[in-house]
């Protein structure tokens, strides 16, 4: 008796649970006559936007670091002591100024014994040159003595070549930096004395991902902004490389910015913003592009409808995302209540006069 009671309870709970889910899920109300209407006939109010295509101004902005327009190592072409310093560490100096001289004593001496062998080739060669037209001297014998003038010579332009090598000159213009060796130190072709920069002009290397090489060629002007400056400087693409870099797939560019006061040092980060050509795109509020696991996915209202219609898309800025394909001009996008509609429900659109800006 006792479990039939308990059975009886248990029934009239599960009744009246029934009848509050159904309350709650399944409400409905009284239409003007009196009769009762269920919701789920009702259309949804939904908001909506007509796509239009505008023109977008995109843009690229990523890291670079700034390279010196010239830059180079100095060593010495030949080993040797140095005998004399003739710059000061950061300063500026012209083109083939002197900047380190190396020992060249034994060269000279070498250099003067080459002259009188010379001199002495010569007289011999002046010497077999009247014999010969007197008929005292063969032809043989003349041609050896201006062989012998010959390879004098080219001694002797040798050792000034070695001498010449023994004065170190700045191959550009441009400003030295730290010395790395002091006076009477031996230096070999190894031995790095200082650096020489080119400032006047410097460039920038960065790269762009690949989906934007096509749009990027020499000339197109950019915007940098260093660390050491608030001022942006302008400047523009001088180089692209020849091919797609396979691990990063990104394009390595080179820019060029002037610098004739020195503000940017080479070595520098910065950070660089190339404009691409403006194109014609359709753009939607960032919240009416529903992200899916394959995708993404919009609602469009077409005849009363929602139309569930799988999109991909391009860029995106703060608020907005362009859909590059799956719609097209004119198309009309629903922009609320995204969360409650479903391929081909009844939607009712609340402002049908709003387009997209």
């Amino acid at each position: 008796m006792k479990k039939q009671r308990f059975a009886f309870l248990i029934l009239i709970v599960i009744i009246i649970g029934l009848g509050i889910i159904k309350r709650i899920w399944f409400p409905s109300r009284s239409d003007q006559n009196g009769h009762r209407t269920d919701t789920r006939a009702v259309t949804l109010p939904v908001s909506v936007l007509e796509l239009r295509l505008e023109d977008y101004a995109d843009r690229i902005m990523t890291n670079g670091v700034v390279l010196a327009s010239e830059s180079v190592e100095i060593r010495s072409e030949t080993s040797g002591k140095i005998v004399g310093i003739y710059f000061t560490e950061g300063a500026f100096v012209e083109k083939d100024a002197l900047l380190i001289r190396i020992d060249d004593s034994e060269l000279r001496a070498r250099e003067l014994s080459a002259r009188h062998r010379v001199s002495l080739a010569r007289t011999t060669a002046k010497r077999q040159q009247t014999l010969n037209e007197k008929k005292m001297a063969s032809q043989e014998e003349l041609d050896s003595a201006l062989n012998e003038l010959d390879l004098a010579e080219a001694d002797l332009q040798l050792i000034r070549t070695q001498i010449a090598k023994t004065e170190i000159r700045a191959p550009f213009r441009g400003y030295v930096g730290i010395r790395e060796v002091s006076p009477g130190a031996y230096v070999t072709p190894a031995t790095t004395i200082t650096t020489l920069v080119d400032q006047a002009e410097v460039r920038v290397d960065f790269s762009v991902p690949e989906r934007h090489a096509a749009g990027i060629a020499t000339g197109n002007p950019v915007m940098v902004h260093v660390h050491a400056s608030m001022q942006p400087f302008e400047g523009a693409v001088i180089a692209r490389d020849a091919s797609i870099d396979a691990a990063t797939h990104t394009l390595r560019l080179q820019a060029r910015l002037p610098n004739v006061e020195g503000f940017i040092i080479p070595g520098t980060s910065a950070t660089v913003t190339l404009p691409l050509p403006v194109r014609r795109v359709i753009m939607a509020p960032a919240g009416a592009i529903i992200p899916e696991l394959k995708g993404h996915r919009v609602f469009l209202f077409l005849d009363g409808k929602a139309v569930s219609r799988a999109v991909s898309i391009g860029v995106r800025t703060p608020d907005r995302i362009e859909i590059a394909s799956g719609v097209q001009e004119g198309d009309v996008l629903i922009t609320s209540a995204l969360l409650q509609l479903r391929d081909g429900m009844p939607v009712q659109r609340e402002d049908a006069d709003l387009k997209s800006e």
